[in-house]
């Protein structure tokens, strides 16, 4: 069990694809990127990953990951390793460099244990007894998003704090938070009537929290004091996915909308509008918000301005990842670090297994309108939402 090299069909179509790969065996159910955006990787319903390189002019393979018996359902990539949960109940660390599987943690009875566990990465101490540090216990149904907030840096060292936490959002509704040290719930936070779908820290002020889930509803608590500080409703469906940047929380929901929020103060200060299906996958890039819909569909609109710029179609099923990859240049500035970067290409992946690359380069340049004009005898509604957000837009400036 480990790396394989994979082969794939690359197929050119639809405006702004640059790759079409169709090498999964089943449906794609997880992608992650590594820190500095050179390594993707997918994971499948079949129980396998496999690693990409993203800054190759194709789309490159670098080996399947081989071993789980079951669906994976979470990817992450840690410096120089590859962590994958899965339905068979197992967490297992992969070497980036061999594709080999280092060690597999076992301890869920299965994916739906309603448990948090904390694991070690380092080497001395994996080991079959060991290598589960903490169990969290206490919620009546599945765990979903978990949060760790460290009080300081004393956990890279080696040492846990009393202070460190642990916060997580359940199907019972429920949000509880833990002492890492003692695995003790220190408070249970209520306040939604449906499952928790995800949690976003406060950049800005590190004692607030943001939790979303199946009600529609984003609550703002402090978890020190457990309060529920504020409650942001305006969507009128499921908030199915979160992006964070900088003061602002994104939010994307089966009402079909994005929404994005000033985090200190709970306002909306933009609707995105346009989107055909629910939004299922949502990421800030460099001034776009980039959107991923249950129809296959995926779109990139300004941040500030909500227009919509482009529009990607090349899926046939909802896509269930969506990643940005840039590329730093060898220009160096005065401190002797990277100093550009290279707008790079954006991955997405869906539910049938394909894969698409699309090209995200040349946006500054289009107009507020985008770049698809109309064809020749082909009208266009004067009522739609996004000919009325251009006007809105245009507007503004003419009357200031």
């Amino acid at each position: 069990m480990g790396c394989a090299p994979v082969k794939g069909i690359a197929v050119k179509k639809a405006e702004f694809l640059i790759e079409e790969l169709r090498v999964h065996e089943s449906g794609v159910t997880c992608l992650a990127i590594s820190e500095d955006k050179s390594l993707l990787v997918t994971g499948t319903e079949s129980g396998i990953a496999i690693m990409w390189s993203a800054f190759s002019q194709t789309a490159e393979s670098l080996g399947k990951l081989v071993g789980h018996t079951g669906a994976i359902t979470c990817c992450v990539v840690h410096e120089r390793f590859v962590i994958t949960g899965s339905m068979d109940s197992t967490i297992r660390k992969w070497s980036i460099e061999s594709g080999m599987c280092l060690f597999t943690y076992r301890g869920h009875t299965s994916s739906y244990d309603k448990t948090a566990k904390a694991w070690t990465l380092q080497e001395q101490e994996m080991n079959e007894p060991t290598a589960c540090l903490r169990t969290f216990k206490g919620h009546s149904k599945s765990v979903y998003p978990i949060v760790f907030v460290p009080f300081d840096k004393s956990l890279s060292r080696g040492k846990i704090s009393e202070r460190d936490l642990i916060i997580t959002g359940s199907a019972d509704f429920s949000i509880k938070i833990w002492s890492f040290a003692h695995s003790e719930c220190l408070k249970t936070l209520l306040g939604h009537t449906a499952p928790i779908h995800s949690l976003e820290l406060e950049p800005m002020n590190k004692k607030h929290i943001f939790s979303t889930g199946a009600d529609g509803i984003i609550i703002c608590w402090d978890f020190i004091t457990g309060e529920n500080l504020r409650e942001l409703k305006a969507h009128v469906g499921a908030v199915l996915c979160t992006a964070v940047h900088k003061r602002m929380l994104y939010s994307g929901s089966s009402d079909r909308t994005v929404r994005a929020w000033v985090m200190e103060f709970g306002e909306c200060t933009r609707v995105y509008v346009g989107n055909s299906a629910a939004v299922s996958s949502l990421q800030y890039y460099n001034g776009l918000v980039c959107v991923g819909l249950c129809d296959g569909i995926a779109h990139l609109f300004d941040a500030k301005s909500g227009t919509l710029k482009r529009t990607f179609e090349g899926h046939s099923e909802s896509i269930t990842g969506l990643q940005v990859s840039e590329k730093r240049t060898n220009q160096l500035n005065k401190k002797n670090k990277y100093s550009q970067v290279v707008p790079g290409k954006m991955f997405t992946t869906c539910a049938s297994g394909k894969m698409c690359v699309w090209d995200i380069s040349g946006l500054k340049e289009e107009t507020v309108f985008g770049s698809k004009l109309a064809k020749e005898g082909e009208t266009v509604d004067e009522d739609c939402e996004a000919v009325k957000e251009a006007i809105r837009v245009i507007d503004y400036f003419l009357r200031r």
